[in-house]
């Protein structure tokens, strides 16, 4: 997916920002913990890091996978959690429920005013969500 920022793709700003002296080591950082390149990650509107969510990518089930697979999975995952955000009244993904991933399924595949996606797109995004909730 392009578009898609990888922790390896960050670079430190060369002006003083507030937040740049947090960055150094990053890299090191990175290696020391065990972080392939490529590696997505996901950030919340308001720029916070989940260790939880992001585990994800870094899982023995996520591993062996491809990096334009676990680019399209970070997508995937990342189109449902903004539905659940933005339509479903700020929802956490730790709080989403059947009713709201039914909800999404009804606003990707069947609203007009969704983006009515085909089935064998459905499939590939409802693949990626589950295996994150699994």
């Amino acid at each position: 997916m392009e578009g898609l920022l990888h922790a390896d793709d960050l670079v430190v700003p060369a002006d003083s920002l507030p937040f740049a002296s947090s960055l150094e080591g990053w890299r090191d950082w990175l290696r020391r913990e065990g972080i392939v390149p490529g590696t997505p990650f996901l950030i919340s509107p308001v720029f916070e890091y989940d260790v939880v969510l992001n585990g994800f990518f870094l899982s023995a089930q996520m591993a062996g996978m491809s990096r334009r697979t676990l680019e399209r999975y970070a997508g995937n995952l990342a189109a449902f959690l903004t539905f659940l955000l933005v339509a479903r009244d700020g929802r956490s993904w730790r709080d989403a429920s059947e009713a709201d991933h039914l909800a999404y399924l009804a606003w990707r595949r069947r609203d007009a005013a969704g983006p009515r996606v085909e089935g064998a797109t459905w499939d590939r995004e409802v693949a990626a969500v589950s295996q994150f909730y699994r």
